[in-house]
């Protein structure tokens, strides 16, 4: 009856075996890693919209054309419909201390938007500067209440593109030393082979 060298023992097992747990895990924590980005992502855009008002710039329109608004809301005016032509949103009676319209827009199109947060109460009149005779864009306001609300200081908003390579990174860091590993692994089961068909005693 012929036994088994040691040597043949090694032949007989898989060289991944001792890999495959290890990979099994990092591969787990990956996915875990990337499956929670989005609702991280998510919980960031939930709390930052929070103390917000809209209103819809539809054809020649501001809907609603009055709104209410306490202290710290920020206000976003979206250009919702597929118009041809270009609005604004400037200020009527309120500048800025350099003598600017406070509410400023620039010419928009549609698909964009212009926000501003309202830190002091007051009434803040505006109008599309290219259709101020339209009475729909004309004469709108924003009345906010409240006390003063001493403006956030500016922080810079996170950038999604370096925590994106920084994933990337640390996932090819991993797959090349788990391919080192197994490499190791291999030279190792190699080493162990019988050199010839006379190890096997009988």
């Amino acid at each position: 009856m012929l036994r088994s060298s040691p040597s043949q023992k090694l032949l007989r097992r898989s060289p991944d075996n001792g890999a495959r747990p290890l990979f099994l895990r990092i591969f787990t924590l990956l996915i875990l890693v990337f499956a929670l980005s989005p609702p991280i992502h998510a919980a960031s855009i939930s709390a930052s919209a929070l103390g917000q008002a809209n209103v819809a710039i539809i054809d020649n329109a501001f809907l609603p054309k009055h709104i209410n608004v306490t202290t710290g809301t920020t206000v976003i005016w979206n250009y919702a419909s597929n118009w041809s032509s270009l609005h604004t949103v400037t200020s009527v009676g309120n500048t800025t201390q350099g003598g600017s319209p406070l509410l400023n827009s620039g010419s928009l199109s549609p698909g964009h938007s212009y926000s501003y947060a309202f830190y002091q109460p007051g009434l803040y009149t505006y109008q599309c500067s290219y259709h101020f005779t339209i009475p729909a864009m004309s004469d709108a306001w924003v009345n906010v209440t409240g006390p003063p609300v001493t403006p956030p200081a500016s922080q810079n908003p996170p950038d999604y593109t370096l925590i994106t390579v920084a994933a990337i990174t640390v996932a090819a860091v991993i797959v090349a030393t788990l391919a080192l590993f197994v490499k190791k692994k291999k030279r190792r089961t190699s080493v162990a082979l019988p050199t010839s068909p006379q190890n096997a005693k009988p």
